[in-house]
């Protein structure tokens, strides 16, 4: 019997660094949904179009910032870690 995936969401302006992630996860067996975003608008989207377990965020981004992508989280959901 295989688990659903996990769902995470990637704030990440590479787009090299969210497929080594990926790649990463994938070899340590885990079963990934992931979607990659690089700004608040983009985030946004996300968080209201799907389903979250996991929000992982890049902490240097040239259009957003680490502190902008957790307050947009809180305001969206502030139980999805």
């Amino acid at each position: 019997m295989s688990s659903a995936p996990i769902c995470i969401l990637v704030v990440e302006d590479s787009e090299s660094d969210f497929d080594l992630l990926a790649l990463r996860l994938e070899r340590d067996g885990l079963s990934v949904q992931m979607e990659r975003v690089e700004d608040e608008p983009a985030m946004r989207t996300a968080l209201e179009g799907g389903y979250w377990d996991l929000v992982i965020c890049d902490h240097k981004l040239p259009r957003f910032s680490m502190a902008g992508a957790l307050r947009t989280l809180r305001a969206h959901d502030p139980d999805i870690p």
